[in-house]
């Protein structure tokens, strides 16, 4: 047993324990034992600094040992739902515990819950236990913060809002998919409490702050309400994207994205509706001044548009491409004339990858007889030069890991707009295309030789050599 009351005697005991934590997968008649360490000595102990530690090691144990716990986690989680304190007065100065620790007790009564082997319906009336509290006092520091106008109430109101989020979201770690959770009966627990968060989205005040935490809670309900999240993203997304600043769009994206890998072709009908304006808030931050001098403000930029290309990416590879063509040819070209930009001139080689990616996947899907009407032409016109252009440039090292991988990408594309278009692409490649970038009669044999008969992989290092002896000739 312990009964340690010093802070550094007993940091040493649960850092033993916690580091040891398989053993009790054999020996789980300690558990009780350790348990009581845990929860009545550990997480009480005097000591603040004690407290806050153990409690990410007993969310770590509780997280290891939790098949082993069976019939003690009932009583666990009651002695645990007695320590998930919500601030009164919403200031953690002199709390018994910070928001922060909070955070790994939650998760750990999500872990308790699901190993107590109870029914759903009583799994769900534990969980409610956990998440009635929160919702409340969620609504409750909502009303405070639109009624204060005193910033550091608002702060304050602010970052007691954004925990209380945090701790919903925890709660829900222990579930990795739909069908778990709405097995485990604790589904409408955490969907009911989805509209009441959705309502941080709506104030102006703090915004930044309440737009993570909420962000953070819709990441996680992606994957635990399946298809029953799909009627709450409209005014989610379209309240995540009002007034957006760089900063919000760099959070915003990775939501979005996350959306179109899950639900793909059923989320499409949505995307239709929303895309120009998540391209138009884009660029909007991307036009905003920029002082060069800046290294952050230039980084974030950079970044920006990173997660520009990433978004694209995600449509295409979740074969949701219809969403960029049906927006017009026009705003088409537009988005196409930003992939030839990044494949050519950003000055950064993953990224200059992944824009060759996304133009693969196009070809592959819009290149082919009855494909999109126009798509062969700007083929030819701008993707084919784009991959002759990026690895001549000056300022591209192909002895550069990433930029010897970007040269996978434009090999990809070139065979992908081989396989669609077959003889047409050597026709003209023949005709015309070498002959106006000067390509040597013997190279361009030589090229067109390889491109038909090598396969994308040995194509790869085919090309660095072609490109640098191009260089080479160029000087």
């Amino acid at each position: 047993s312990c009964c340690c009351t010093s802070g550094g005697s007993c940091f040493y005991f649960y850092e033993v324990l916690v580091r040891y934590e398989k053993f009790f997968v054999t020996a789980k008649h300690y558990l009780p034992g350790v348990m009581d360490c845990f929860l009545e000595r550990g997480l009480k102990n005097v000591h603040i600094t004690v407290r806050s530690r153990l409690c990410y090691l007993f969310c770590r144990f509780v997280k290891t040992l939790k098949n082993q716990m069976d019939g003690l986690a009932k009583q666990v989680f009651e002695r645990l739902s007695q320590l998930l304190i919500v601030f009164p007065d919403w200031n953690e100065v002199g709390a018994y515990f910070t928001g922060y620790d909070l955070m790994f007790l939650y998760e750990a009564a999500g872990f308790v819950i699901v190993s107590c082997g109870l029914s759903p319906e009583s799994s769900g009336d534990l969980m409610s236990r956990v998440l009635t509290p929160v919702v409340e006092r969620f609504r409750l520091a909502m009303t405070q913060l639109n009624s204060t106008e005193d910033m550091q109430q608002q702060e304050t109101l602010a970052q007691s809002i954004y925990n209380l989020l945090s701790f919903a979201s925890r709660a829900s770690k222990v579930f990795v998919n739909h069908q778990q959770t709405k097995q485990s009966g604790c589904l409408n627990c955490f969907a009911e409490a989805l509209p009441a968060f959705l309502c941080g989205l709506e104030v102006p005040k703090q915004k930044e702050l309440l737009q993570s935490g909420v962000r953070q809670y819709l990441h996680r309900m992606i994957i635990c309400l399946g298809d029953e999240l799909l009627k709450y993203v409209p005014i989610a997304i379209s309240l995540l994207l009002k007034d957006c600043k760089s900063h919000d769009i760099l959070e915003f994206i990775p939501l979005i994205n996350q959306l179109i890998t899950k639900y793909k072709e059923r989320i499409a009908p949505f995307l239709d509706t929303v895309f120009v304006s998540v391209v138009q808030t884009i660029n909007k931050c991307l036009n905003e001044p920029c002082d060069p001098s800046d290294m952050e403000e230039v980084r974030e930029r950079q970044n920006l548009q990173k997660a520009y290309y990433l978004f694209i990416s995600s449509l295409t590879t979740n074969d949701v491409t219809q969403v960029i063509a049906n927006q017009g040819a026009q705003f088409l070209e537009e988005v196409l004339g930003t992939l030839i930009t990044g494949s050519v001139e950003f000055p950064d080689p993953a990224t200059q990858k992944l824009c060759f990616s996304i133009m693969k996947k196009l070809v592959d899907t819009w290149a082919c007889e009855g494909g999109l009407h126009g798509f062969p032409e700007y083929m030819y016109k701008n993707i084919l030069p784009a991959c002759f252009l990026a690895p001549l440039r000056a300022t591209c090292d192909l002895n550069d890991g990433n930029a010897y991988l970007m040269l996978s990408e434009i090999a990809g594309v070139l065979k992908a707009m081989l396989s669609k278009r077959g003889v047409e692409m050597v026709l003209y490649l023949q005709g015309s295309y070498l002959a106006s970038i000067r390509m040597p009669p013997l190279v361009a044999q030589d090229f067109l030789q390889r491109l038909q008969h090598t396969d994308a992989k040995a194509l790869k290092p085919y090309l660095k050599d072609l490109f640098l002896e191009l260089r080479t000739a160029s000087l």
